[in-house]
């Protein structure tokens, strides 16, 4: 077998991601991996195998697939013979190198840092879903948003109610407390809790099973209630039979079965889909209205420097309204370039979308900052293919007292980082990017120079790690040309775009405490 060869770049490259592991890079050390990744494909590849290790093979390849599109690479017809050995030889590369790095791990492990705090896990963004939430209100929960797709597994609804639809054509609403087990799109297991099922394709056979029996759906619209004292079925339309080893018994239109006693009952109320949906849209109605009476206050709040809620402006469609009055000619207007218009977190509300890697929008913040609060609804869709860096919100010229919001995915973990380079870094935990993508988030960070108290939060709650103070008297932050959900640099290919979605951001000219963002959150945020 020929042996594989290590090149100056490539045992640059090993050297960088070691180095990762123990110290976060430079910016010049950043520049230089980024230089390397975008100069050599091979190199490319090898960093995203180990970057994205824990997601699945199909994910990998559809990486590799958008990498190779965006920087304008044509499929041969021989690749497929050559990129099996050369994916061979990529998997002896970065099996060597995992191994070296879980060694490493072994020896440092009596001096190693305490396992970070992290937000609470939600199901892999990786595997095939066989259910999306299609309505949701008051469940206080990130996870169970309208739109969130669910894989198999459980689900534990504390607070509000839901709507699943069933990749099978069931619809279920879900009133809290309750624990789902999600089987598959024809079954699931009800721990406890209060349901309705209905199926919108009139189809057959899907099964709810609890610990007195199975319910088979025979066309019908039903409820099941399973509580420590309470254990019934409720056929509204249509059949449904229940299944206790070898009893069979079949309930029908109007009729109301004790699951656990065997014998009918007087019937019971359950929430439809259709109640359900309605209470929802009714309840998002009345948060927005409560949302924007708060929006005008922090327009007219004068430690409100900026305030964007990302309209359309249909006498200028390219350009991004900042709703505070301030004193120059053109007050802080973004310039949008390449996003589009999309739906925002509110029904009938506006969002930009950004895709490609040019989408940005760019401003021209005038103004410097003894202290600051930083908040932008922001939905992330993937990791950036080309760099490791996710520009969230970017000073254009990088000068020492700028400010710059990033996520950073590296070997060791990903972060939120902001940086205002000669005064400070700041880094949250870990997070790990299925616990981020897809979902609208909130992120708001604060800075007040003469405490020199830095902070970082997510649906606000604090993410903060640690703090690195560069110099004892720090400069205001001053913020100037600034790119949004992307970097373009003057005279440099170093793109740092963020594939996603953004439909709020303001900037306050005081550091909010952590009881404000909270608050904050909670008014901002969707039913």
């Amino acid at each position: 077998m020929e042996k594989l060869k290590l090149n100056r770049q490539s045992r640059r490259l090993f050297e960088l991601i070691h180095q990762s592991h123990e110290a976060e890079l430079n910016e010049k050390e950043v520049l230089e991996l980024n230089t390397l990744l975008k100069e050599s494909e091979e190199l490319r590849l090898i960093f995203l195998s180990i970057r994205d290790q824990h997601i699945s093979l199909d994910e990998r390849l559809k990486n590799r697939r958008t990498n190779d599109q965006v920087l304008g690479f044509v499929d041969s017809p021989q690749e497929p013979k050559e990129s099996s050995k050369f994916f061979l030889k990529l998997f002896l590369i970065v099996s060597l190198l995992a191994a070296g790095f879980a060694i490493g791990s072994l020896k440092s492990n009596h001096s190693s840092e305490k396992i970070e705090p992290t937000l609470e896990d939600i199901p892999s963004q990786f595997e095939h879903h066989i259910a999306t939430i299609s309505s949701s209100i008051n469940t206080f929960d990130s996870r169970l948003k309208k739109g969130q797709d669910l894989k198999a597994g459980w689900l534990t609804l504390k607070k509000g109610k839901i709507i699943l639809g069933m990749s099978s054509g069931m619809e279920i609403s879900v009133e809290a407390p309750a624990k789902i087990e999600l089987i598959d799109s024809s079954s699931l297991k009800l721990d406890y809790g209060k349901m309705r099922l209905k199926s919108s394709l009139a189809r057959k056979g899907f099964s709810v099973i609890t610990k007195h029996g199975k319910l088979s759906d025979q066309g019908a619209d039903f409820g099941v209630h399973i509580e420590d004292s309470i254990a019934t079925s409720n056929c509204f339309t249509g059949e449904v039979a229940f299944i206790d080893g070898e009893l069979v018994q079949m309930i029908h239109a109007g009729q109301n079965y004790s699951l656990k006693d065997e014998k009918f009952i007087e019937q019971e109320i359950y929430e439809s889909t259709e109640s359900v949906r309605a209470e929802a849209q009714l309840a998002s109605k009345e948060k927005l209205a409560a949302w924007r009476r708060y929006i005008h206050q922090l327009k007219y709040d004068p430690d409100t420097a900026f305030l964007y809620q990302f309209a359309p402006n249909i006498n200028n469609p390219q350009e991004l309204i900042q709703e505070v009055h301030r004193s120059e000619v053109e007050p802080a207007h973004g310039k949008i370039i390449g996003a589009n218009w999309d739906q925002g977190r509110f029904p009938g509300t506006s969002s930009l979308k950004f895709d490609s890697p040019n989408d940005r929008v760019k401003f021209f913040l005038n103004e410097k900052f003894d202290a600051m609060t930083y908040h932008m609804w922001v939905k992330i869709d993937e990791l950036n293919k080309n760099n490791n860096h996710l520009g969230i919100f970017l000073s254009e010229k990088w000068d020492p007292n700028q400010i710059t919001l990033q996520y950073v995915t590296l070997p060791k973990g990903a972060f939120f980082k902001i940086d205002s380079r000669e005064n400070f870094v700041h880094n949250s935990i870990f997070l790990k990017p299925e616990q981020i993508l897809g979902q609208w988030l909130l992120i708001s960070f604060t800075f007040n120079i003469e405490e020199k108290g830095i902070h970082l939060y997510l649906n606000g709650k604090s993410i903060d790690k640690q703090s690195k103070i560069h110099q004892q008297s720090m400069t205001p932050p001053f913020i100037g040309w600034c790119d949004l959900m992307n970097w373009v640099p003057l005279n440099s290919q170093d793109i740092r775009s963020t594939p996603g979605q953004v439909d709020f951001l303001s900037i306050h000219r005081r550091a909010f405490s952590a009881e404000e963002v909270l608050d904050f959150y909670k008014k901002s945020k969707t039913p």
